[in-house]
């Protein structure tokens, strides 16, 4: 009986840890804030894949992205416009370049 106790706590452990690792989109998720050509923006990254950018209190565009777990960060916004994002090690800061190369750094808001 202990035995099987201590293998289903181990199996529990084991599960629990797993769920854990596969949740590494939560690094990007939530609202990120920038600023271009002197203009603030909110960025958000929500749990659907989906990037809403508002500037000013309204939607400026939208899309959808893809994270790999990592680092890496692509957005869609359609008709071409695309964006790449380098999240940093402390997971609170984005380098966002867009197609056209141009660099904005987006800060998490806690």
């Amino acid at each position: 009986m202990k035995k099987t106790i201590a293998i289903v706590l181990a199996l529990l452990v084991l599960a629990m840890g797993l769920a854990g690792c596969g949740n590494s989109q939560a690094a990007v998720v939530g609202k990120w804030e920038g600023m271009t050509a002197g203009t603030p923006f909110i960025m958000e990254f929500k749990s659907d894949n989906k990037v809403v950018m508002t500037a000013d209190n309204e939607e400026y565009m939208s899309g959808t992205y893809t994270f790999d777990g990592k680092t890496k960060i692509d957005m869609d916004f359609g008709s071409g416009n695309t964006a790449k994002g380098e999240l940093n090690d402390k997971k609170d800061s984005i380098i966002m370049t867009d197609s056209d190369g141009n660099a904005v750094k987006l800060s998490k808001i806690k």
